[in-house]
């Protein structure tokens, strides 16, 4: 998969993700086009926060990660999304690689050296965004 992405938009959010990989390949490796729509937000800014600062109804991709955010990233996801609600983990692979495995919301606090985190859609009328419409 190819994506056109404008270059400032790129260059922010690899500057945010502070990490190898580029958000193009990031979105590449989970299958995600960003003309669809997605939600880009550095981890930390979930930080201190009761509820996501986006809407359910829309993919998530949340990068910038450390090992101590994914215990407060499991509670504020947690108050939206049911615990067994499969997420997508991007992470470094022992070749140097970028690399991905599902795992259930309950599951994201035990997890290591996460580089991104993509937050699928909860559904098409789960926003408050879509009940407005």
């Amino acid at each position: 998969m190819n994506y056109r992405l404008d270059a400032g938009v790129v260059k922010r959010v690899q500057s945010i993700m502070g990490q190898k990989h580029s958000i193009e390949q990031t979105l590449e490796l989970f299958t995600v086009d960003p003309s669809d729509g997605v939600v880009i937000l550095a981890g930390r800014a979930l930080g201190g926060l009761h509820t996501p600062p986006f809407p359910p109804s829309m993919p998530a991709l949340l990068t910038d990660l450390s090992d101590g955010m994914l215990a407060d990233l499991q509670t504020v996801l947690g108050q939206v999304y049911p615990q067994t609600f499969e997420v997508l983990a991007a992470f470094t692979g022992p070749d140097g690689q970028l690399a991905r495995k599902s795992l259930c919301l309950d599951e994201l606090s035990a997890q290591h050296a996460l580089d991104a985190l993509l937050v699928p859609a909860l559904g098409a009328d789960t926003s408050l965004e879509a009940f407005q419409e």
